[in-house]
């Protein structure tokens, strides 16, 4: 764990994975988006964990599930 981690907002975490805020606050709901963290009720994304989330995006072919996006 980082000690001091890149903290992004939803529409930054959201420009990153080039999606609208409202997919990551659906993905939010149902699991299936990046880990995010809740300060009070702010949500707030972790860029390590965004980019862990994009490897695990990664498919050889169409066939292959995957989790979100």
């Amino acid at each position: 764990m980082n000690s001091n981690p890149q903290l992004l907002s939803p529409d930054q975490a959201a420009l990153r994975l080039r999606v609208a805020t409202n997919t990551l606050a659906k993905w939010r709901v149902s699991g299936e988006g990046p880990d995010f963290v809740k300060i009070g009720s702010r949500v707030f994304y972790e860029q390590g964990d965004l980019f862990d989330w994009i490897e695990g995006q990664k498919r050889s072919n169409t066939s292959a599930s995957c989790r979100g996006g």
